[in-house]
């Protein structure tokens, strides 16, 4: 009642907040964390360095500005928010509604997805296959039905294939109580005046009717029970869903008591079609890699069965009675085993998305029903049927517009695709970024004027970072695969930063060593920064201009790669006022275009050195296992 009830419960856990960063998001949090904290104490160091040596103030407002701009990939969120609006374009073309864009790169990470049975891998079109009377004919089992369903003030699905089976009653029933039906129960209950139908003779006391789970309502240790239970399992294996009709003498209980003692009076089969392309749906995400767990509140022969047509393995299944009679490791250990879940309630449904995300599963949940929300909400990505219900809709992450998992694969693949442009988009930035940065400090160091000029700066993070990652958002090229962030992004923008830094402060030292003016200093600088950073580029999509297979390979992006060089060689030489650049000399362009293929060669021993590293300590072998 009130705040206690199970709609205002599950209306709060809907409310509620949760932590939906993916790894990704953590990650470049962090990395940026680091970056803005290491960008305070060296602007700061510029600041101070500016006024000893007597730099004019604008000036060193420009120069500190530079450092601060190039410390913060402010370009990567840019990047990476137009990566994902274009993959949900691409994945809504297939029926996929995104609501949150992150879910894409979670879609990525998915290892487990776990799936309802009723709506999802079957179409949810429930049809009563047979009524079979375990008390008195046919005749009566279906006018007590009838009656039921009639009186139900809250039909849900099954009721509603009942009432299309069996009609609608003589007369309206008259209904003195009702327990409407509850996932938790499992079972629905209505007391009505004796004889049910208005205008007949009534007297009291009332009678009873139960309708729900029969491995619920039945005792086995009743005979007359033990056959119903042994129907039910027979009826079940073949694949339909079984609900009793009992009846109880008196009116209902107080609370959510069940009413005792019952009287079986009637078994109910009913049937939902499986989905037609849910089996190549079922190997499709197993090809990817995912684990597919099936928790449902059917019977288990039932779940087994549809699981069975679905393409998912039968086996092992657990019921909500077994898992409540585990605890610590041993609950943790069937979660992970098994396979199906039945007569499972909406609590131990979250229970167990909650255990597979702590075993360090990235978990997908998809439901339709107002009981699937606190599963839903407990995962790292909630999926909803379109036909669901509107709050289970509202607390997705994904909504799959035509009813089907036939969407889900690829999705995922278009997930994974994203997580690695993503990635290389954020090596190109950061490997820039620290370039820059590195370069500004070891020109101070070697005694150089302040070497970067501003415009400079943007047309090379134009050219070098923003165009690249703008043609990977819309898939104009595709990157090369990157394994890990921790390797592929930050051990290798380390590497290719320190690399790049080296390159354009040696040409920088050298053009000043020649004779060359602040202005060609600066000049070549910014060319030989943009220069390297090309070549990264091109490594990030598997073209080395040292190995003539990888340009053969990759013909198109190889010619991108030259023609953003051009471009950004000539706009700054042929527009020098706008870009403060000097004309240089031959020599200067030979550093220019010399020394960042030095450091590319350099580069290529990057990927064979963290491979010998990982053999010897035997990290490789352990990643394959």
């Amino acid at each position: 009642i009130g705040a206690a009830s199970y709609a205002n419960r599950v209306t709060g856990i809907a409310r509620s907040a949760r932590d939906t960063l993916t790894p990704l998001q953590r990650n470049l949090n962090f990395v940026i964390q680091c970056l803005v904290a290491l960008m305070v104490v060296i602007a700061a160091l510029q600041i101070v360095a500016a006024h000893n040596f007597g730099v004019a103030p604008v000036d060193a407002l420009r120069f500190t500005l530079v450092i601060v701009t190039s410390f913060v990939p402010a370009g990567l969120v840019l990047a990476i928010t137009v990566s994902l609006t274009a993959a949900a374009v691409r994945v809504g073309s297939h029926g996929t509604l995104v609501q949150r864009l992150s879910a894409l790169e979670s879609l990525g990470n998915l290892s487990v997805l776990c799936t309802d049975k009723t709506g999802t891998l079957t179409r949810n079109v429930l049809v009563v296959d047979r009524i079979e009377p375990l008390a008195g004919s046919e005749t009566a089992a279906v006018e007590r039905l009838a009656a039921y369903a009639a009186a139900a003030t809250t039909p849900n699905s099954t009721l509603r294939a009942i009432r299309a089976r069996v009609g609608a009653p003589a007369a309206a029933p008259r209904v003195l109580a009702e327990v409407p039906f509850s996932s938790a129960r499992k079972w629905s209950a209505l007391s009505l005046g004796r004889g049910t139908l208005e205008g007949s003779p009534s007297t009291p006391p009332p009678e009873t009717f139960v309708l729900g789970a029969p491995d619920t309502l039945l005792d086995g240790a009743d005979p007359a029970h033990a056959a119903a239970l042994a129907r039910v399992e027979a009826l079940a294996a073949e694949g339909g869903r079984v609900v009793v009709l009992a009846l109880a003498p008196g009116g209902l209980p107080a609370g959510d008591g069940r009413p005792q003692p019952l009287t079986a009076v009637a078994l109910v089969a009913i049937h939902d079609e499986i989905r037609p392309d849910i089996a190549q749906t079922m190997r499709a995400l197993s090809a990817a890699g995912v684990d597919v767990k099936v928790i449902s509140g059917d019977h288990a022969q039932t779940v087994r069965n549809v699981a069975g047509r679905s393409g998912i393995p039968t086996a092992p299944v657990s019921t909500e009675a077994e898992l409540t009679r585990l605890s610590g490791a041993a609950f943790e250990a069937a979660v992970r085993e098994t396979v199906i879940f039945a007569r499972i309630t909406p609590e131990t449904k979250k229970h167990i998305v909650a255990t597979l995300t702590r075993q360090g599963q990235y978990v997908a949940m998809v439901g339709d029903g107002i009981n699937d929300v606190p599963a839903l909400k407990e995962a790292r990505l909630a999926v909803a049927m379109n036909d669901g219900a509107q709050i289970a809709k509202d607390v997705s992450d994904l909504v799959l517009l035509d009813n089907t998992l036939s969407t889900l694969p690829v999705a995922v693949s278009e997930g994974r695709a994203i997580t690695q442009k993503i990635y290389t988009s954020a090596r190109l930035y950061l490997t820039r970024n620290g370039m820059t940065v590195l370069a500004i400090v070891l020109a101070g160091f070697a005694g150089l004027p302040f070497p970067a000029e501003p415009r400079q700066i943007s047309w090379n993070a134009t050219i070098g970072v923003v165009l690249p990652c703008m043609l990977l958002a819309f898939d104009v090229v595709r990157p090369a695969y990157t394994r890990s962030f921790a390797r592929g992004v930050l051990g290798y923008s380390t590497i290719a930063g320190l690399v790049g830094g080296v390159v354009v402060v040696a040409a920088s030292v050298l053009t000043d060593a020649a004779g060359g003016d602040i202005a060609a200093v600066r000049t070549v600088f910014a060319l030989t920064g943009l220069h390297f950073a090309l070549h990264v580029f091109l490594d990030a999509h598997g073209v080395s201009v040292f190995s003539p297979a990888s340009v053969r390979r990759r013909p198109g992006v190889t010619a991108l790669g030259a023609g953003l060089l051009a471009i950004g060689l000539a706009v700054p030489s042929l527009l020098p006022r706008m870009f403060n650049a000097a004309p240089l000399s031959p020599s200067e362009w030979m550093l220019v275009l010399g020394l960042p293929l030095v450091g590319r060669l350099l580069l290529r021993l990057y990927g064979p050195f963290v491979r010998g590293m990982e053999r010897a300590l035997g990290l490789r072998e352990r990643s394959r296992r």
